[in-house]
């Protein structure tokens, strides 16, 4: 298996990555800006807010985790992130 080696990534999953963002057109930028609008909604909502406040503490750690978690999930990236 070859390795990109500036990322460390292997070359199969950077072109399975590429293929899936070819085909649906959600990449980071994408899911960066649907998980930001949510919770941006989520932490104004009197239902769910004090859910949110009571559990995170900072929020642009958790919105990173969040991104690199759904990355994962949808592009198959490889990364994982935590959850601070």
């Amino acid at each position: 298996m070859s390795v990109d080696t500036q990322a460390g990534v292997p070359n199969n999953r950077i072109l399975a990555i590429e293929d899936i963002v070819a085909r649906t057109g959600i990449d980071e930028a994408m899911i960066e800006a649907l998980v930001r609008a949510f919770y941006g909604r989520a932490r104004h909502d009197p239902l769910i807010r004090p859910v949110f406040e009571s559990k995170v503490h900072d929020w642009e750690a958790h919105i990173a985790g969040l991104c690199t978690f759904w990355s994962f999930v949808v592009s198959m990236s490889g990364r994982c992130g935590s959850f601070p």
